[in-house]
């Protein structure tokens, strides 16, 4: 399909890629599916045009395994850039032991890593990561106070309050998630307002390392509003 203004152009645009699901490269699809591999701007350009039932030439690969339609992917479009959430799936199915280790305990939780931001899952892997090397366990305080205080919908400063929270955790290891969890409740920031007073910190307080940590500073001050005993306030910034 040309675009406007212009007629095709394969130094552009290249063909379409699409992937059969023979392999069952894709579990939760059915066996006859047929997966975009490469082209889903060009299928949404199709799809506002209304011309969806257009015949195309397309490259089709059937059979493959997960491991193989990765490969492929990875390789198609040089300029395509490959998610974090994509890479950190592909090595957990590879055996990596770090990205192995993380999807246990996200979903030991409950939760799921995805490709993308989903209700009770995480894609935000480079995070996860983060926090994992830091401290395994503030990854689990991390969900469990995101979730407690928000549930399990998903947010667009989702990653970085995931971020913030783990490092909430990794600097407060002894904090009390109950305490910490009811003053956010009454505070009733969401996760959006959090993001920003987190940015607004990092702004203004030279000692702060990042949003993430502005995130944390936000979380560490309302921990302490409302506590008297000098023992169980929490340092700050």
């Amino acid at each position: 399909m040309a675009k406007r203004g212009g007629g095709y152009n394969p130094a552009i645009l290249a063909t379409p890629v699409i992937f059969d699901n023979q392999g069952l490269a894709f579990p939760d699809l059915p066996e006859a599916a047929l997966v975009v591999g490469d082209g889903n701007h060009r299928r949404a350009l199709a799809q506002r045009e209304e011309r969806m039932n257009d015949e195309f030439i397309a490259t089709v690969h059937r059979g493959l395994t997960r491991q193989e339609v990765f490969a492929r992917k990875t390789g198609i479009n040089e300029q395509r850039t490959i998610k974090p959430a994509e890479r950190f799936i592909y090595a957990a199915e590879q055996g990596d032991v770090t990205a192995v280790n993380i999807t246990n305990a996200v979903e030991g939780l409950g939760w799921e890593i995805t490709y993308e931001r989903a209700p009770g899952g995480l894609s935000c892997t480079n995070e996860l990561t983060w926090i994992w090397e830091r401290n395994h366990g503030a990854v689990v305080g991390a969900i469990r106070s995101y979730e407690e205080i928000w549930g399990r919908r998903d947010q667009r400063a989702q990653a970085r309050v995931i971020k913030g929270l783990g490092a909430f955790w990794i600097r407060y290891p002894k904090a009390d998630m109950e305490r910490l969890v009811g003053a956010m409740r009454r505070a009733q920031l969401s996760v959006d307002e959090l993001y920003e007073a987190g940015r607004h910190e990092n702004e203004i307080l030279p000692a702060l390392k990042g949003v993430w940590d502005g995130v944390r500073y936000v979380l560490a001050t309302t921990y302490n509003k409302g506590l008297r005993k000098r023992t169980e306030v929490l340092t700050v910034p």
